[in-house]
Parts: C-alpha cells; structure tokens; sequence
C-alpha cells in the first residue's frame, strides 16, 4: 500500500490509482524527464568539440617537391597554376607510427623529391605520413626552391605545446591533457613539436619549436606538454611556416 497524493492510497492489486496519486505521479515524472535532459544537454555544451582536423588513413597521395630535412623534415611544393602560381607551401613530414620522418628523408635534402603517403591536415597546416620517398624530375620551368627567412621580431606568446602529427589530425582531439602521453611520446620520436597560440580576434595560429640557435626541439619539451605556457623568443617567418627560437629553460608555465 502507497501513500503519495494527499489523503489518497493505492492498493498494490487495485486495477487503478487514485486520481489525485496518478496526478502526483505524473508530475514526478514530467520533472524527472525535464531535468535530465537539461543535465544531458548541459554535458553536450561542456564538451570539447573535435578540431577541423582530418587524416586520410587508407587514402595514398603522391606529392612532388623539395625536401628540407633540417631542422624538420619538410618538403616545399610549388603551385604551378591558378592566382597563387608560384607559391610554395609546405608539409610537415613523419614517419609511420610515433616518429619522425628523418630515416625516410635522409640524403634528399634540397632535391626534388616524389613523396607517397597519407594526408593530415588542420586549417592550413598540411603534413604527410610518408611511406615511400624516390627521385622526381623537376616540374618544366619550376626554377629552384629560393626562400629567405624573414625576420618577424622578437614576441611573447601564450599557447599549448602539441606534437604536429596527432594535432594536425592523426588524432582527434590531438590537444590538452589527456593527449599529453600521446604527444610526449610522439616528440620524442621525432615528430615536429608545434605551438597554438590564439592571437588578437581569436584567430589560432600554429609555429614550429626551435631552441635559440635554430636546433630541432624533440626530447626537451616532455614537461612542457598538456598546459599552457609562456614562450618570449625570436619570429622568423620562412616560406608559409612560423618559427619560433627560444631555449625551452626560459618558458613559463602558465596558471589555468
């Protein structure tokens, strides 16, 4: 026997309740179904949304380019049509797996080089998971790759340290805290380290880590990984990638 609405009982093998019960009841329920879906879409807002990032896994592509091995390995390709005709935009390039793509690349440094892997891409940053590297002739006319640094000044930024392979989407999300073990080991192996960091009108913008001198940063930024830090250093601007020289004993973490 059950007692809920007023005055009112409900016998258990009594076909049917009370009306001042069943309107009791009715209300519990409506309340109970409207408060979990403001928690199911409270949660949904509260969520980390997935990047614009996307990895064609299975997918080969042939790229033609100049490899430049150092301090990363990228390769340089020319668009040799259309408004942006002879502009070179480069890929970030690593291996299969957690590494870096120094093995498949080495010895073909400032050669026009044809390149057969998987794309990663994230805005506009481009990277290629290479599989297979083999001579190329060079496009007809393309003169050679000619591009000078250029010196952007010296700047402090706020941002988050990501490994370029799983941020520019190898996964997803390839960012934060729960993707620092990932990354950690992803850097250690080489792949490019990268810096987000949103500047003025919320516009994210990505650079490639280097020490002071220009040196290639893989294996000193473990602790620097998954929270935000404070970097002051050196902007070159070389081609369509972003640089950004600083020694990693001078970074700054930054409190959340």
């Amino acid at each position: 026997m059950t007692r809920l609405g007023g005055d009112d009982f409900y016998v258990g093998y009594v076909p049917v309740a009370p009306a001042g019960l069943r309107r009791a009841v009715r209300i519990r329920v409506v309340t109970g179904l409207l408060l979990a879906g403001v928690i199911v879409a409270g949660l949904a807002v509260a969520q980390r949304h997935f990047a614009p990032a996307r990895f064609e896994y299975g997918m080969p592509r042939t790229i033609v380019g100049i490899v430049q091995e150092r301090p990363y390995p990228v390769v340089r390709v020319p668009t040799l049509t259309g408004p942006d005709s002879g502009r070179w935009v480069s890929y970030l390039l690593t291996a299969a797996g957690k590494h870096g793509a120094g093995p498949e690349v080495r010895g073909w440094d400032g050669r026009w080089t044809k390149l057969e892997g998987a794309l990663a891409s994230r805005r506009k940053d481009l990277l290629l998971e290479v599989e297979r590297a083999t001579a190329a002739p060079a496009p007809p006319g393309m003169p050679g790759l000619q591009l000078a640094p250029k010196e952007m000044g010296t700047e402090t930024f706020v941002g988050e340290i990501v490994d370029g392979k799983c941020y520019l989407g190898v996964m997803n999300p390839g960012a934060g805290v729960t993707h620092r073990g990932c990354a950690t080991l992803c850097l250690r192996g080489g792949t490019p380290p990268l810096f987000e960091v949103t500047r003025s009108a919320g516009v994210t913008q990505t650079m490639l880590l280097v020490d002071d001198r220009g040196r290639p940063l893989t294996d000193r930024l473990a602790g620097w990984i998954g929270s935000p830090v404070r970097v002051r250093g050196r902007l070159t601007l070389d081609g369509d990638l972003l640089f950004l020289w600083a020694d990693p004993v001078t970074y700054e973490r930054v409190e959340r």
